[in-house]
């Protein structure tokens, strides 16, 4: 596996997880979600987190309303990376796309 070379390749982990996630594997994705989280304290939100929570909480059908609650904070979270990122002009521009 990709994250086997590096534990802490986040991008490696979220992969695998969505892939976890699409092959109904849901409580092996969940191990791995709990994993990230705790590692996510000390390296900070991530919003891919946040919606791999969104969809791990969708496919155990549990609240519905907690789904659209982490879909938003990763909405935020990610905006908040762009605007760092990009000019107030750019940002607009994004967001059109």
């Amino acid at each position: 596996m990709a994250a086997g070379l590096n534990e802490l390749n986040m991008e490696a982990m979220y992969g695998i997880i969505q892939c976890l996630l699409v092959l109904g594997e849901v409580k092996e994705a969940e191990q791995q979600l709990e994993f990230l989280v705790e590692v996510s304290v000390s390296m900070g939100k991530s919003g891919m987190l946040s919606y791999l929570l969104a969809q791990l909480t969708w496919w155990k059908q549990q609240e519905h309303h907690h789904c659209r609650d982490l879909l938003d904070e990763s909405y935020d979270v990610q905006m908040g990376v762009c605007t760092k990122s990009f000019s107030h002009r750019n940002i607009h521009f994004a967001m059109k796309m």
